[in-house]
């Protein structure tokens, strides 16, 4: 038997010997894939999340269950704290409060008790006698001859003054006349002479008497009177110095808000283009009739670039960002443009005094500051493109001509329309275009 087993073992080497050709390598690697290959530590724990991802949610729900029990716990004992700390001070307010009220009842016991111990005086009626009565209707009689010759001494006094007036009347007279010779002289009424005579040509002179003022238990007056004379007005002069004061008076500072509605004209463009803003007016009033104006207005602005023939041409093109290639035949070119414009000018008003409705007419000078612009390419055989030119420009090269109207509504609120035009001098966006704009504002002043 193991005889054969030698004679076997020997017939394989003779055999194997003879083989000179390897395997290919196809072979080695069908081998090598099927041979076990140590697996690393950290694969094996990946590949056995199944068992372990359990355990550890497991563990961080309880952490966080116990932190957010730990969290209430803590603050429930601050609130603990807090209230009684706020008991506490309560307690010793009431105390305070105690002892206050105790300490007004004391004081109240003992102002009823010396209320009660002092006796009222007793009120001695005095007897008033006939010689009393006498003696008092002689003083009183004394004291009225007195005041009758007071009166009858300023009586004097008064007449007196009268006749100056009566002179410095027909000084007046004489003075108006000789000034005034070609003008008709006022009739006067008949039957009060002098007096008729100081109502047509003195108004307003008038005796200036300082109160009566006691001296020694009589009534007196001043010895030495003041004259004034204040020429005279006619009722249309004081209407008209009294409107001049309530002018003054009224606020010469209006302002409003609303918007506008406007079409966009350019250069290349075959139909109207509809834009639209809103924002603030201002006016300060310098006169009745002119105002300086300015505003504020966000706008949003539309308009588009199109042409008679079937695309745009290259020198129309050379204005718009060139991002779509020569290739590409353009049919139409739709702006979109958000730009802020501010105005300065001067409001001149033609009927200042008719206060219900006003017509002006508006020049201003305008500043505009354009934010990035979107350009949309309609292009013949493919989709449209849309670019946009992240640039701020800022122009000022534009005038703006108002004609409009104020319709009062009540109080200082007032309706303002107006019909304006604005043109550009020099080259608006970034496909510089020479813009005329046409529309209609309105805004509610106040």
């Amino acid at each position: 038997m193991k005889d054969r087993q030698d004679k076997l073992e020997q017939f394989f080497k003779k055999s194997l010997d003879q083989m000179n050709e390897l395997p290919s390598d196809s072979i080695w690697e069908g081998l090598s894939h099927r041979m076990d290959v140590a697996t690393p530590w950290y694969l094996s724990l990946f590949r056995s999340w199944r068992s372990w991802l359990p355990i550890a949610m497991l563990l961080i729900a309880f952490g966080g269950y116990a932190y957010y029990a730990q969290s209430c716990i803590s603050g429930l004992k601050g609130d603990m704290e807090a209230y009684d700390a706020i008991s506490s001070n309560k307690d010793i307010e009431l105390q305070k409060k105690s002892a206050k009220i105790a300490a007004l009842e004391e004081k109240v016991q003992g102002f009823s008790t010396a209320k009660k111990d002092i006796e009222p005086p007793i009120k001695k009626q005095e007897t008033i006698t006939e010689s009393v009565y006498k003696k008092r209707w002689q003083n009183a009689k004394a004291a009225l001859s007195s005041v009758q010759n007071q009166l009858s001494n300023k009586d004097v006094e008064i007449a007196g003054l009268r006749n100056s007036l009566l002179q410095l009347e027909r000084d007046l007279r004489i003075c108006s006349s000789a000034e005034k010779k070609e003008q008709q002289e006022p009739k006067l009424a008949s039957g009060n002479g002098d007096q008729d005579l100081a109502s047509a040509y003195v108004p307003n002179v008038r005796l200036q008497v300082p109160p009566l003022h006691e001296k020694k238990g009589l009534f007196a007056f001043d010895s030495n009177p003041s004259w004034v004379f204040t020429p005279s007005r006619s009722g249309d002069e004081d209407a008209a110095i009294n409107d001049k004061k309530v002018k003054k008076k009224r606020n010469r500072y209006d302002v409003g808000l609303g918007g506008k509605a406007f079409i966009t004209l350019v250069e290349n463009g075959y139909h109207f283009n509809e834009s639209y803003g809103v924002g603030i007016r201002q006016e300060y009033k310098l006169s009745p009739r002119l105002s300086l104006t300015n505003s504020l207005h966000l706008n949003e602005q539309s308009y588009h670039i199109d042409s008679n023939e079937p695309v745009l041409s290259d020198e129309v093109l050379d204005r718009f960002p060139r991002s779509v290639g020569s290739e590409y035949e353009v049919k139409r070119i739709d702006v979109q443009a958000n730009y802020f414009d501010a105005t300065f000018g001067a409001k001149w008003t033609f009927n200042p005094r008719n206060e219900d409705s006003q017509f002006f007419i508006n020049p201003e000078a305008v500043w505009q500051l354009y934010l990035p612009q979107s350009f949309t390419y309609d292009l013949k055989n493919t989709s449209d493109i849309v670019i946009t030119q992240n640039e701020y420009v800022a122009y000022l090269g534009s005038a703006r001509l108002s004609l409009g109207f104020d319709k009062k509504l009540v109080g200082n609120w007032k309706y303002q329309m107006a019909l304006y035009a604005e043109r550009s001098f020099i080259p608006i966006g970034y496909d510089e275009q020479i813009m005329t704009m046409v529309g209609l504002s309105g805004h509610v002043m106040f």
